[in-house]
């Protein structure tokens, strides 16, 4: 756990500052702003990711894999209603919920 959060230091530094490194690579200044506040809402799911990856890795190396299913099954359904509420702008919401038209 506390390998993965050393590792992700510095990867959330790079993130924050991705405009300016976009821009150091001959990016478009519109388009690095627009990359950056993308990444810098991105950047905080990473730590709890490497922790879940790591943990999941562990579990199967001790021949018990069922609990990285489990919570990956779980996840499904909560990240089917949240995507809509908290994605991007303008992201459609699931297909159940939403209006037809015509």
């Amino acid at each position: 756990m506390w390998i993965t959060a050393g590792f992700c230091v510095p990867i959330w530094i790079a993130l924050w500052h991705a405009a300016t490194i976009l821009l150091a690579l001959g990016q478009d200044a519109v388009l690095a702003g627009q990359a950056q506040m993308l990444l810098r809402g991105l950047q905080w799911a990473l730590l709890p990711y490497m922790w879940f990856y790591g943990l999941r890795h562990f579990l199967g190396a001790m021949e018990r894999p069922l609990w990285g299913v489990i919570i990956t099954v779980a996840a499904l359904p909560v990240n089917f209603l949240l995507v809509p509420h908290i994605g991007a702008p303008g992201s459609a919401p699931p297909w159940p919920f939403r209006r037809r038209t015509g």
